[in-house]
């Protein structure tokens, strides 16, 4: 089970870790909106910003549509939209580290 986890290179290790990321965001609003409907002890907004930003903009944005959370205030707007273009210009790296070294090995026809 733990010999993949040594295999991994940098790369592999930010997308695992970007994808984990993203899921984290995407629970972190789902248990915020269950908790708000039983009126239990709620997730700061403060966190749920902070773990939208660091990358977890794709998680947020299905969390807050999904769960119908946090839509119709303009700070979460906002904060999602930024969260996104972080995790967008992040992922467009990573596929044009992932792709351009094979990109590079393929050989040209003669």
């Amino acid at each position: 089970m733990k010999d993949w986890l040594i295999g991994l290179d940098i790369i592999d290790w930010l997308t695992l870790l970007f994808v984990l990321q993203n899921l984290v965001t995407f629970c972190l609003y789902v248990a915020d909106k269950r908790r708000a409907v039983k009126g239990k002890w709620r997730i700061s907004e403060r966190t749920l910003i902070l773990f939208t930003l660091a990358f977890g903009g794709f998680g947020a944005l299905f969390g807050m549509y999904i769960a119908r959370h946090k839509t119709k205030r303009l700070r979460f707007r906002l904060v999602l939209v930024l969260g996104l273009v972080v995790a967008v210009v992040f992922a467009a790296h990573l596929a044009q580290v992932l792709a351009l070294p094979k990109m590079i090995m393929l050989e040209l026809p003669k």
